[in-house]
């Protein structure tokens, strides 16, 4: 379990190297890739993990604390307790769209979503992206 979550290693072809900007990985046999970057370590580290535990517009610490608990540790976590807010539906009178795959030419999917009506941010800065 210890170099599940750990492991400063993972296993790339040349397309998955190429989209994490991994060098020197070519061809399409998977091969045994020690990892630099240290947030990229573990199980945690992975864009499968770090994508099925989130949001699709933030990341989430409690999801992914349930996920870790009920997938790793075998024990699902308790409710929340009674009066706690749990609601995190986008508010009323705003449409969300979560884009999950990476488009081609980002800046043409932003206009063509603010064009039908869409409010469309930057998730790293928290701000609206340009029209």
């Amino acid at each position: 379990m210890r170099t599940l979550l750990t492991a400063d290693y993972t296993f790339l072809d040349e397309r998955l190297a190429r989209h994490y900007g991994v060098p020197s990985v070519v061809g399409p046999q998977f091969r045994r890739v020690v990892l630099e970057d240290e947030r990229r370590h573990g199980l945690l580290g992975k864009g499968a993990v770090l994508l099925r535990t989130s949001y699709g517009d933030r990341t989430s610490p409690v999801l992914r604390g349930a996920w870790v608990l009920d997938k790793l540790m075998g024990t699902p976590p308790t409710p929340p307790p009674p009066g706690v807010d749990t609601n995190l539906s986008t508010p009323a009178g705003e449409r969300e769209v979560v884009l999950r795959l990476a488009t081609i030419n980002p800046g043409q999917a932003v206009k063509a979503l603010q064009a039908r009506g869409y409010v469309v941010r930057d998730a790293a800065r928290g701000a609206s992206a340009p029209p």
